[in-house]
């Protein structure tokens, strides 16, 4: 069987109702990866250790912020129980229903998981001192807004407010980066569109070392990402009613975290190779299969050499491939010799 890249999936995604920060900044990236995770045929829950830890501090704060502030004991009951309960969701989304690794074995595991407890446990009065002793304080996490004025939507990790003050918070589990600055600021733009007034402060607080990092509230670039989004999200939307070929914008830093890479043509004729082999994104012709766990197959594009090779995985897998047919695989693991494994968060499409 000859492959062509034409085998490859177009995408055909809906239109972008509200854009969020995330969706923007994956626009300004490469619009393609929006477009495949709008099109509900080929859109895949991509997952790692470090989606799944922000996932984990996202629900711990949501569950706590009704219960806020939380007793020490009931806190850390309730990470372990939201905890618990990433695992089940992470394997739901598994493409093949295989179970992610321990949860302490996940980046910044212990320091996010006592920096969330202290925050659920910590009086408002003692959390934000500069407010007037006295004035009523409202400490909301995951708060989301929404103006009805224009199509954007936000969800802010920390809203601390008063009747006239507003301060916004962003907690991250994971490294620091220049865009986190772009994310509050945009956040801070939604907050003023919605209830006409501006944040008096911002911060970022990257929890692995507790470390707060103030914001300048720099109102005109704050709006200017604001329009951006919407004109992005405008621009979008009309490509995909003409159904014109959404942009891709290949790259290394682009690509490296796309669940989207094995179906995409412009990766795979960009020449981008993968930094790690544990995340190899390749397109195979299964031509036996062996055991419940291994086929040998034909890889015909993407990260390996196109040679016989093994491809192990999990047993779930084994009654959705079939011989004779082609598959995108990602988030692969590459031996040295001629062996692909297919991990818990390996995502698979049937192509022909």
């Amino acid at each position: 069987m000859t492959f062509s890249f034409d085998d490859l999936p177009r995408p055909q995604p809906d239109e972008i109702q509200n854009i969020s920060w995330s969706v923007f900044r994956n626009l300004r990236s490469c619009p393609k990866q929006v477009a495949f995770s709008n099109d509900d045929q080929l859109k895949r829950f991509g997952q790692s250790v470090y989606s799944l830890i922000g996932n984990l501090a996202h629900d711990f704060r949501e569950s706590a912020g009704d219960r806020f502030p939380l007793g020490k004991i009931d806190a850390e009951q309730l990470w372990d129980e939201v905890a618990e309960n990433e695992v089940r969701n992470a394997i739901t989304r598994s493409f093949a229903g295989s179970p992610p690794p321990e949860p302490s074995s996940w980046p910044n595991y212990s320091q996010t998981r006592q920096r969330s407890i202290d925050l659920a446990v910590v009086e408002p009065s003692d959390r934000d001192a500069t407010f007037d002793s006295g004035t009523p304080v409202k400490v909301e996490f995951e708060k989301w807004i929404a103006p009805r004025c224009i199509p954007v939507v936000a969800r802010l990790d920390l809203l601390i407010t008063t009747d006239d003050v507003a301060k916004i918070g962003e907690l991250k589990a994971g490294k620091r980066d220049e865009e986190h600055v772009d994310q509050v600021l945009f956040y801070s733009a939604v907050l003023e569109a919605e209830s006409g007034n501006w944040p008096s402060r911002l911060w970022i607080e990257y929890m692995s070392d507790k470390s707060k990092i103030p914001v300048r509230l720099d109102k005109e670039k704050a709006s200017m990402l604001l329009s951006d989004a919407l004109e992005a999200r405008q621009e979008f939307n009309a490509d995909s009613k003409s159904g014109e070929p959404v942009a891709a914008d290949p790259s290394p830093s682009n690509c490296k975290y796309c669940p989207y890479k094995p179906i995409c043509s412009a990766y795979h004729l960009s020449g981008i190779v993968a930094e790690s082999r544990y995340d190899e994104s390749v397109v195979v012709v299964i031509k036996t299969k062996g055991n419940s766990t291994s086929s040998v197959v034909d890889v015909v594009a993407g990260d390996r050499f196109k040679t016989d090779h093994v491809m192990i995985y999990p047993p779930e897998l084994d009654e959705f491939l079939e011989v004779g047919s082609t598959y995108a695989v990602g988030n692969t693991i590459g031996s040295d010799g001629e062996v692909i494994e297919l991990k818990w968060n390996s995502l698979v499409w049937h192509l022909t």
